[in-house]
């Protein structure tokens, strides 16, 4: 029974972030991922905390550092490897993590203390699963933002971890008693969520709504054949001159490709939202593997050149991969 009540908190916990998924941007795959990762840093956590209080003459932040450091490396990894572009989906896989994490601390606290009563191992479980999914949660929407806003973002990584680590020390410090501990880290952390989910669902629909008409109105002059007489068009004819011929025709597909895919991303994104089935192919599938060997064969100087028309970012990547996932 006890382990039971370890395991439905963090799991009650994320399937609402899952059903406030509108878009349905999060991988199923890469979620059991995260609540994997999230078990093996709680493991690695038993022997972090260990060595490093021994070094560290503040006890109270020792757990905090060490394990928020070990939770983050997950949500870390997962953007920097593009499997996440939006605030929400990072929030979800970060939620994920932090509910594997509580789920094993838990079962560590009922092995600990076998007599534990019910109610005390409901608060627990509660305080602590929210507590670890709204850590990471922090973590990866500070991440989300700064990959999509700053090169080199992996370096900012330890100050993306400091709200994380306030908010765990302040759980830990026990200033206030268990039940209103959690009832102010549940309020604080559902509150809080719910407003990041409004915003971004807002910023989603705006995005799409913006890039939408653009690339349906690009897509319309590449197929009518007007395109070099609009912006773009004129933009790229003026990089005719720096570039060898059989490059430059590569860098036109490359420019039409991404238009292409970015287009389809979003039309299934909209299904999506609509509740329709999401529409991929082997037709896409092999459109994203001559994207990507058009980038190739371009090579960087090109893709500079080209930074104007396509934004070499982690949202930009993410449209492409997505359509190949």
């Amino acid at each position: 029974m006890l382990y039971l009540i370890t395991l439905l908190p963090p799991l009650f916990f994320l399937i609402i972030l899952l059903w406030l998924d509108s878009f349905s941007l999060v991988k199923k795959k890469i979620l059991l991922l995260a609540f994997g990762w999230g078990i093996v840093a709680a493991l690695a956590s038993v022997p972090g905390n260990r060595l490093f209080g021994e070094i560290c003459p503040i006890p109270l932040i020792v757990a905090p550092i060490v394990e928020e450091f070990m939770k983050g490396l997950g949500i870390l990894f997962i953007i920097k490897m593009r499997r996440s572009a939006f605030f929400i989906d990072a929030a979800i896989y970060g939620a994920a993590i932090g509910a594997g994490f509580s789920f094993l601390e838990n079962i560590f606290y009922v092995r600990a203390i076998p007599d534990m009563l019910v109610g005390t191992a409901i608060v627990r479980g509660f305080g602590t699963a929210i507590m670890h999914c709204g850590c990471v949660i922090s973590t990866a929407v500070i991440l989300s933002w700064l990959a999509n806003n700053r090169k080199g973002f992996v370096f900012y990584y330890p100050l993306a971890l400091i709200p994380a680590i306030l908010l765990h020390s302040f759980y830990n410090s026990l200033v206030m008693p268990p039940i209103l501990s959690l009832v102010v880290i549940l309020v604080g952390v559902c509150v809080w969520t719910i407003i990041l989910f409004l915003y971004n669902e807002k910023s989603i629909s705006g995005w799409i709504e913006t890039e939408l008409s653009s690339e349906v109105e690009m897509l319309s002059a590449f197929s009518e054949g007007t395109f070099s007489k609009s912006g773009a068009g004129q933009y790229m004819l003026s990089l005719k001159e720096q570039f060898a011929p059989e490059c430059f025709f590569d860098m036109f597909c490359y420019v039409q490709l991404y238009y292409e895919l970015s287009l389809a991303s979003k039309t299934n994104m909209m299904l999506a939202e609509a509740g329709l089935p999401i529409v991929k192919n082997e037709e896409t599938t092999s459109k994203v593997k001559e994207f990507y060997q058009l980038r190739k064969q371009i090579g960087k100087t090109a893709q500079i050149a080209l930074f104007p028309l396509i934004k070499q970012n982690q949202l930009a990547t993410w449209k492409i991969d997505s359509m190949s996932n």
